[in-house]
């Protein structure tokens, strides 16, 4: 049994992947003083805060993560704007992870350069802002009336 719980404990301890700490932030004094005079909005950013506190204690964050949006919140931040960086954050690396669809296709920019050169010598307008029928003529279902 000892044995057991001793690996059970080691396993634990030894994922780095989401080991975290929530830092602790004095909500209080943050929103007293972005709410000024006003009882409604303390309320309010109290009631957020709290929320978002939950939300971050719950959720799974990498230690990554957590750490960078830690630094970059600061001792005097708030858990809104935690929650905030931490969503930010997954949703780059998430992103990184996907493959491009199209990888044949390669940005240069000489080349949209010249196109572009090419379009404004050739005095090649928006197409949105070509009449395709000119007036009085209308677009119809029958073509230009």
């Amino acid at each position: 049994m000892r044995l057991t719980l001793a690996l059970f404990v080691l396993i634990i301890a030894a994922d780095p992947g989401f080991a975290q700490s929530v830092p602790n932030y004095d909500t209080t004094a943050y929103c007293k003083s972005a709410s000024g005079d006003s009882t409604q909005l303390r309320k309010n950013c109290q009631d957020m805060e709290d929320r978002a506190k939950t939300a971050v204690k719950h959720a799974e964050v990498p230690s990554d993560i957590m750490q960078r949006c830690s630094k970059i919140n600061g001792k005097n931040g708030n858990y809104a704007w935690l929650q905030a960086c931490i969503t930010a954050e997954e949703t780059v690396k998430d992103a990184g992870a996907a493959t491009p669809t199209r990888t044949d296709l390669s940005y240069d920019p000489w080349n949209e350069t010249r196109k572009a050169k090419m379009r404004a010598a050739s005095g090649n307008r928006d197409a949105a802002a070509i009449d395709v029928c000119p007036p009085p003529h209308k677009v119809t279902r029958d073509g230009c009336q």
